[in-house]
């Protein structure tokens, strides 16, 4: 009775864990029918009922407890697979079984949850995170004895308090299930399929192959194509050997990086392969020769066309007409202080809630995602969106990517992927980038046309397929100028790229006031610009929209050009603010000494920082200020 009470709870706690649990004969048969002794050779291993409808859909727990009291010494088994995202790696002789899984995994073996056999083995269990699984298979050494298996589809695992003749199934004291959390299973694991196996796995041979080939190979030196030579040398590791990431990283690791100057990071060589995943024309397997791989074909090419005849025209759609067409990219641009940010917000903030847009013309309700690098959601972001009665259930915040070996930030064009899952799991109408240079891979040299728009053809593909606008924030150049098709940062090809490029900067008329100003439209005709003013309450800015103007964006370009007599110094704005709060006579919001000022947010909290080195300003509050008295 207490084996059955022990067998039955701990199938239920599988069962808790999202596992498909199945009951197994018992250990000496006890209680089992005469005809499944007759058939069964494996006491306490056996499935005793057909499990085929479990290894789809998990039982109840109220068949778990009939399972169990009809036969109260059954052991208790977890189908493996999809229905419960397990693998299981079943080391029978652990001497030979160590050794072989050290080959298979080149210390690629992340720590899991693992348990012992009775007969002194032990199997180590991982989750599948996604549809990748291995083939159930054996591996058997020269004289033909099996050292390790895979437990996959179709398989399931005898699982502890369970026992046998020899023994008990026991969690291992240093990788119990309740303290040490499942990993996820490698990729070398999933990638795993069935093949004739003798001693050694037709992976270790490529492995070995790309060991010695890297050992031949230049390195990377600083300024001479480093970076090319290391994609060149990660694709052929990846693409050419057919070996997987991780396997490819600890291979670049020992056998490459060491001679490179200077060596790469951990988190470099990571990105250095899946550029080369992503980008390597080279087909798989082509440095194999017939071990063991598919011989790919000579690569054939041809030209795509399609008759335009056949072509469906459609009708551009809008989220906001004649600004930010559906399924585009849009680049909105200005000098730091012009309140960029927060004009992003109530857009994000109208679309969430379905409202107007700012000219008053009919919105779209929709989700948003937003990818800030500059303000933070706690204390910036979330309080800017209530501020303008955003529906925060529809606002999401992307900044980071989770990979099974680490969380780091988001990068494009390497994460166009994980951002079209996450965009049609939401159904996002719009997705913010603020800076867009904050996402961009590092290595893109983005003054340079060529390298630009193979960055951003990802991006337009992802709008394009998603039907989402992609509204990318950008700061100006510092160049000058008055034509302002130029003065967005970087290479004219973002310009290029965008169906719709827009630019905020300051109302000539009215130094307290902004202007957004349509810099190119190729969808429509020019809409107006839109006057708007920045308000605050305390520290929290928000936009105000004003009506149309007829200020166009080389005219407030050309305004910011003229000096307003002379150059405004440094020390004049000190000694404005410094009178300011001296006649005002009370603490002020910075937001509120910036608008009074005439100056930009930036240029107005750089004024109020040194005044408060130099012993003047002192902050009674978070972004609020008031005079020192005189000692």
């Amino acid at each position: 009775m207490a084996r059955r009470i022990k067998n039955l709870e701990a199938a239920w706690a599988y069962l808790d864990l999202g596992w498909s649990p199945i009951a197994l004969c018992s250990p000496n048969h006890e209680g089992c029918s005469d005809r499944h002794k007759n058939q069964c050779s494996k006491p306490g291993k056996a499935p005793y009922w057909s499990w085929k409808q479990y290894q789809k859909t998990p039982a109840t727990a109220q068949q778990l407890e009939s399972w169990w009291a009809q036969l109260p010494g059954a052991n208790v088994g977890v189908a493996m697979g999809p229905v419960s995202k397990l693998v299981a790696i079943d080391i029978d002789q652990p001497e030979a079984g160590n050794k072989l899984l050290a080959q298979l995994s080149r210390g690629v073996l992340p720590a899991t949850a693992a348990f012992t056999t009775p007969r002194g083995g032990y199997r180590l269990l991982y989750h599948v995170p996604g549809e990748e699984y291995p083939d159930t298979q054996s591996f058997r050494d020269d004289q033909g004895r099996e050292v390790l298996r895979i437990l996959s589809r179709g398989s399931q695992t005898v699982m502890p308090p369970s026992m046998n003749a020899d023994g008990t199934y026991t969690w291992k004291p240093d990788a119990d299930l309740a303290n040490t959390p499942l990993a996820d299973a490698p990729q070398w694991l999933r990638r795993l399929k069935k093949v004739d196996h003798g001693a050694v796995h037709p992976a270790e041979k490529a492995v070995r192959r790309g060991a010695r080939y890297l050992q031949k190979c230049p390195p990377a030196i600083s300024g001479q194509a480093g970076h090319d030579t290391a994609i060149a040398v990660a694709s052929k590791l990846v693409k050419g050997f057919a070996i997987d990431s991780d396997m490819a990283f600890q291979l670049l690791k020992q056998h490459w990086n060491p001679r490179c100057e200077p060596p790469w990071t951990d988190v470099e060589l990571r990105h250095k392969i899946e550029q080369a995943l992503k980008c390597s024309t080279q087909p798989l397997g082509a440095m194999l020769n017939g071990n063991g791989h598919q011989q790919h074909p000579p690569e054939t090419k041809s030209a795509l066309s399609v008759s335009l005849d056949r072509v469906q025209p459609k009708k551009v759609e809008w989220l906001w007409q004649g600004r930010l067409p559906l399924g585009k990219l849009v680049i909105l641009e200005g000098d730091p202080g012009q309140g960029k940010s927060a004009l992003t917000l109530d857009l994000a903030a109208r679309v969430s809630r379905g409202g107007k847009m700012p000219d008053d013309s009919e919105g779209r309700q929709g989700d948003v995602l937003l990818c800030c690098a500059e303000d933070d959601n706690e204390d910036t972001i979330v309080h800017r969106l209530n501020a303008v009665e955003a529906r925060l259930d529809r606002i999401h915040s992307v900044n980071e990517v989770s990979t099974s070996k680490l969380t780091r930030g988001l990068c494009l064009p390497i994460d166009v992927d994980v951002l079209e899952a996450l965009i049609n799991k939401t159904k996002a109408l719009l997705v913010i980038f603020d800076p867009l240079m904050a996402f961009l891979d590092g290595t893109i040299d983005t003054h340079g046309d060529a390298p630009v728009r193979q960055a951003l053809t990802p991006l337009k593909h992802l709008a394009q397929r998603t039907g989402a606008v992609l509204l990318c924030v950008r700061h100006h150049n510092k160049s000058g100028g008055t034509k302002a098709i130029y003065r967005g940062g970087g290479s004219i090809a973002f310009t290029a790229a965008a169906r719709s490029v827009l630019m905020t900067g300051v109302n000539p008329d009215n130094p307290n006031e902004r202007v957004l100003a349509p810099v190119k439209c190729n969808l429509s005709l020019t809409p107006p610009s839109l006057l708007y003013c920045l308000e605050s309450e305390g520290d929290i800015v928000r936009v105000r929209w004003l009506g149309p103007t007829d200020h166009t964006a080389d005219r407030l370009l050309a305004s910011a050009d003229v000096p307003e007599n002379g150059t405004r110094k440094t020390a004049s704005n000190e000694l404005n603010a410094v009178r300011l709060l001296a006649t005002i006579g009370k603490p002020m919001p910075l937001a509120d000494i910036q608008q009074r000022l005439g100056i930009p947010y930036a240029t107005a909290k750089a004024t109020m920082n040194r005044l408060k080195r130099l012993k003047f300003v002192q902050p009674v509050e978070h972004g609020v200020y008031s005079l020192i008295p005189p000692p």
